[in-house]
């Protein structure tokens, strides 16, 4: 962690009421450190509850299929396929570009690229957890609204669990942070 993510880190901690019973700061009497590890493993743990990032996570026609609803996975790759037999760009498409600001002009550009999801997920797969990919998945979702259970769902797998360590909240109350 750097510097600001230590000190952000440092102010969540102080923040959390659930914390405050684990904090040792150096401004506090000295304890053994197996004692002082424990407390911060306890607030790494409380800090970790729930806490994800985006992680690469690729996935083919067929892993779609395995991970969603029978008619979920067919609507959405029935809507790719479409997508990609198009010569316009298709009204919902258009809508849902207008709502997020696209102008009208550059609509034909995520056309293009939406074109190529069919023959991405047949081939290698897409990448639920590159965020072009992600933009893209929660456009469909706008333009497909029966699309956004399994949106949603498809883009949970490119989530993965990012725990707090007892390091980083020694190094988050007791430093160093580089900025002393």
């Amino acid at each position: 962690m750097n510097t600001n993510e230590l000190r952000a880190l440092q102010a969540q901690i102080l923040a959390n009421h659930a914390c405050q019973q684990h904090v040792i700061t150096n401004d506090m009497p000295r304890i053994a450190s197996v004692e002082a590890f424990a407390k911060d493993a306890a607030i790494a743990e409380i800090l970790s509850v729930g806490r994800t990032r985006i992680a690469p996570y690729m996935i083919s026609e067929r892993g779609v299929r395995a991970n969603l609803p029978i008619k979920d996975g067919a609507l959405f790759i029935k809507t790719l396929r479409d997508l990609s037999e198009a010569s316009d760009v298709p009204a919902w498409l258009s809508v849902a570009l207008g709502q997020i600001g696209v102008a009208e002009e550059d609509k034909w550009a995520y056309f293009d690229t939406l074109q190529c999801g069919y023959t991405w997920l047949r081939a290698d797969g897409l990448d639920v957890g590159e965020a072009t990919v992600r933009q893209l998945l929660d456009l469909l979702g706008l333009g497909v609204p029966a699309l956004a259970g399994a949106i949603a769902h498809l883009k949970s797998l490119g989530m993965e669990p990012d725990p707090i360590t007892a390091a980083d909240v020694s190094l988050a109350l007791r430093g160093p942070w580089g900025d002393e």
